[in-house]
């Protein structure tokens, strides 16, 4: 039992990444579900790349992890307990948090062939993706995936093709 009943849900937020040479942009990052009672409308979750360890590197991928966002949100500062209004537990995160979906991690090197690093969802013994809370400035930058060579489906969509 949860001692709240709500929480308070971002679909976008602004990131501005770190650039060594080139002047700052900022970048919009989004995680929209379907919406109930539009036709049409496809989910949108963005592929970031998060911190993963201290031992990220300002213009690599070491020490971070590609994943999908899922959900931004911040943990109430008020919860429901015994039917009375009391502060949230000190322990709990002030920053707004995310949930992630995770790829695989990185390999050292990248494929020599091409030069990218290959990643794939991460799942557990029984299929199901695995994901974790993290906070949001955990979030590194957004990037962007492509399937690798020979996989391509044509039933695929820009929408689809990272849910199958």
């Amino acid at each position: 039992n949860l001692p709240f009943t709500a929480v308070d849900v971002w679909h976008q937020f602004k990131l501005t990444p770190e650039k060594l040479l080139d002047p700052p942009e900022q970048a919009i990052l989004k995680a929209f579900p379907i919406w109930r009672g539009t036709s049409g409308s496809a989910p949108h979750y963005d592929t970031v790349l998060v911190l993963d360890s201290d031992e990220a590197e300002s213009t690599a991928v070491q020490g971070c992890r590609a994943a999908r966002l899922r959900v931004i949100f911040w943990l109430p500062k008020v919860i429901h307990q015994y039917g009375l209004p009391l502060p949230a537990p000190a322990h709990w995160p002030t920053q707004p948090l995310a949930y992630v979906t995770w790829f695989t991690r990185f390999k050292p090197a990248p494929d020599e062939a091409t030069g990218m690093y290959r990643v794939e969802p991460s799942t557990s013994a029984n299929g199901s993706m695995l994901g974790e809370i993290v906070p949001l400035s955990s979030i590194r930058q957004g990037c962007m995936l492509v399937p690798g060579r020979g996989v391509w489906d044509p039933h695929w969509t820009a929408q689809t093709m990272l849910d199958e």
